[in-house]
């Protein structure tokens, strides 16, 4: 009888702090769905709120640290649909069924249930989203317009990143929550018809998979004149935040949703200069080869 021996591996605790942040945004979507539940609205839309930074954090983290893999990927993959999927669509469901009786269960179920599979849906394409080197060089290499062309070009922005493929899907819980976030905020004897928030969600939701392009702060770049301004205009958000929350994260949602627009004449624009975005591409990707 055969036995064979495995030698442990052995990882730094650093390298496990990306997915341990993970957890804990995992753990605060579980926790916001406990609220929810127990009919705590505004503790569990703050969970969720907290969740999105923690998102952001641990993917910073884990290329700070250099403690990227694929099981990070798919850890950080799955918290997204229950903080971001299922945690923001029991919220709202729950809050509805007290806010107004629903004309139409059958309809209010659907709309509940488009959300999270919207999510899970945005988060298998995101991960399946790749710059090919290929597509790279045979977009820097083509001289002629061609639909080819532009799908390509298309393509590698989504995937180098400078541009989200919908709206991300931290974002989407926000902005799903914003009717709720609303209710705390000046704006609290505002009453909003239920049908008006349901088709308000069903938007939402299919945003996430749609292929409008929005902005990706990753690739937004502040001219060095205007960055005193743009530190001051953040201390000055910040401060806000921490005064009057529930004022400040809906103006900011807001904004987001007015940049919309913007993001896709930005993005034709960019398309749409070959020259310039062959340039930028070479330097980026085809020198490192």
């Amino acid at each position: 009888m055969k036995f064979k021996i495995s030698i442990l591996k052995i990882v730094s605790f650093y390298k496990l702090l990306p997915s341990l942040i993970t957890l804990v945004s995992l753990s605060l979507g579980v926790l916001s769905i406990v609220y929810s539940i127990s009919f705590k609205f505004e503790q569990a839309a703050v969970l969720i709120i907290i969740a999105t930074i923690m998102d952001s954090i641990d993917g910073y983290t884990a290329r700070l640290l250099k403690a990227t893999s694929k099981f990070g990927e798919n850890l950080d993959s799955i918290a997204d649909v229950i903080s971001f999927g299922i945690a923001p669509a029991i919220l709202m469901h729950i809050w509805l069924s007290t806010y107004t009786i629903a004309q139409d269960a059958t309809v209010f179920l659907l709309c509940t249930i488009l959300f999270p599979s919207c999510t899970a849906v945005r988060l298998a394409r995101f991960n399946t989203q790749s710059i090919s080197l290929e597509d790279v060089e045979t977009y820097c290499t083509e001289s002629q317009y061609t639909h080819d062309k532009d799908v390509r070009i298309r393509k590698i922005l989504f995937g180098m990143g400078a541009f989200f493929c919908g709206i991300p899907a931290p974002v989407g819980a926000m902005l799903l929550v914003l009717p709720l976030m609303l209710k705390f905020s000046v704006m609290k004897t505002l009453q909003i018809p239920a049908e008006i928030i349901l088709i308000y969600q069903v938007l939402i939701s299919l945003s996430l998979v749609s292929t409008l392009p929005t902005f990706s702060l990753k690739y937004m770049k502040i001219p060095v004149a205007y960055i005193p301004i743009a530190l001051l205009g953040s201390a000055l958000y910040i401060a806000y935040v921490l005064t009057v929350p529930w004022n400040a994260i809906p103006l900011l949602l807001t904004i987001y949703i007015c940049s919309i627009p913007f993001s896709v004449i930005k993005f034709e624009k960019i398309c749409k200069n070959h020259t310039g975005t062959r340039e930028y591409l070479r330097e980026k990707y085809c020198k490192k080869q």
